[in-house]
């Protein structure tokens, strides 16, 4: 519990590894979900994105990438 107040946004992977890293404990991934749910301490969920994907000159360098690209749909 003291690691999930220290890091608030570590994951479930995270916290799996810090367990077998600091005492040998071995726990699946699926089990630490439910001790936590169990306790009513839920997780954000990450981002499928980087942020910075929106600023403009990021999002200007995505569509220029994205126009060089082929488009598979159109290719004899």
């Amino acid at each position: 519990m003291g690691l999930i107040g220290r890091t608030p946004d570590i994951t479930l992977l995270e916290i799996q590894q810090r367990l077998i890293a600091n005492g040998g404990e071995r726990f699946a991934v699926s089990v630490l979900w439910r001790f936590f749910d169990r306790h009513g301490i839920t997780f954000k969920k990450k981002t499928a994105h980087a942020a910075e994907q929106q600023r403009a000159d990021v999002l200007k360098q995505r569509q220029a990438w994205f126009a060089g690209q082929l488009d598979l749909d159109h290719v004899s």
